[in-house]
């Protein structure tokens, strides 16, 4: 009967406990395999985030031209990545999002940050301006007292609103008394020409452009001596993560100085290229700016001296008097010797 052929036939059908016996025998070298496999997806997210480039942001200012000779040349170690932006502007915001790692900002750019950040640090002092930021007026425009009730176009989040501030202290007026118009540094050159403004706060090469236009010089970084500085910052996490990259990227940038010093025709080339000024304008521009060297740094920054600590509360000083920023500063929390220090040997 069918019944009875199903009774002669169950010995074909697995038993559960073959399939248990089974399950226990390959279930080791399933975990083993299992575990190898998160343990490699682990390795190789923890690589890529050791690997990962540092993103340097800067700005097209000629005193940060040092980091792109150094690419030029190929000196800039492969754990840095260089990201240009348009304007100051646009390098502070990508800083606060983390969208970059490092940047290249001045002094007062770097007090602002430091305000609501405690973790920044400032680990190079890159350069100082000496006349190569500058506010430039409408040509019928001859002295700062003429400025009031005017139009003047600035980076208003970064360094023009400061260097605006001391320019019209120096005649009794207040950026109360004129008409700030937020210009990105790109589109400095088009607004004045096109009269949409009737002087702006801005820097080489659109200073160039702008006084072979006929701008006044109306004020500039010379009449605020060691004010106006260029540092490099980044967070205390970067510094202790990341050091021998930050060294290295130290050591390019010194090279591609040294470079500059020496007048190195592809580096005083590359600079002309991407600066798109001449060669008498370039040679013009880096007279009126103080680009630092390795000596110089160890002064500022290195653990024996340590002076731009007194730089940078004076600063903070003038800022706060300006409304530029609301606290006090404790400089000393906010240096970072480690790239000078890792070149001291």
């Amino acid at each position: 009967s069918n019944i009875g052929n199903f009774v002669k036939d169950s010995s074909r059908i697995p038993s559960p406990y073959c399939h248990h016996a089974f399950f226990m025998r390959v279930l080791p070298s399933l975990l083993c395999r299992l575990a190898l496999c998160c343990l490699i997806v682990l390795c190789a997210g923890c690589g890529a985030a050791v690997d990962a480039p540092l993103r340097l942001g800067t700005n097209i200012w000629l005193g940060f031209e040092p980091f792109y000779v150094a690419r030029k040349q190929n000196l800039l170690p492969p754990s840095v990545r260089l990201v240009e932006y348009a304007s100051g502007a646009e390098v502070l915001s990508a800083f606060r999002n983390r969208s970059i790692d490092l940047a290249a900002v001045t002094l007062d750019e770097a007090i602002s940050l430091a305000e609501h950040d405690p973790s920044l640090r400032v680990g190079l002092v890159l350069d100082y301006s000496n006349g190569a930021d500058a506010l430039v007026a409408r040509p019928d425009i001859r002295q700062l007292a003429d400025l009031k009730g005017r139009s003047v176009g600035v980076e208003s989040f970064g360094v023009g609103a400061y260097l605006l501030g001391r320019a019209l202290q120096r005649v009794g007026l207040s950026p109360r008394d004129v008409r700030m118009v937020p210009l990105p540094l790109d589109t400095h050159e088009a607004a004045f020409s096109r009269g949409q403004v009737d002087a702006v706060v801005t820097f080489y090469p659109v200073l160039a452009r702008l006084r072979e236009q006929g701008g006044q010089v109306l004020f500039d970084s010379r009449a605020m001596p060691g004010e106006i500085v260029d540092v490099l910052v980044f967070r205390e996490d970067t510094a202790r993560r990341r050091t021998p990259a930050l060294v290295a990227l130290g050591q390019a940038w010194f090279t591609a100085v040294k470079q500059i010093h020496l007048r190195d025709p592809v580096a005083m080339a590359a600079m002309v290229q991407r600066q798109k000024i001449s060669p008498a304008a370039l040679e013009q521009a880096l007279a009126l700016l103080r680009l630092q060297d390795l000596k110089q740094n160890q002064l500022a920054l290195g653990r024996a001296n340590l002076a731009l600590g007194p730089v940078m509360g004076n600063l903070g000083l003038s800022m706060r008097e300006l409304g530029l920023v609301s606290r006090p500063l404790q400089p000393m929390n906010h240096l970072e010797s480690c790239i000078v220090e890792g070149l001291a040997g």
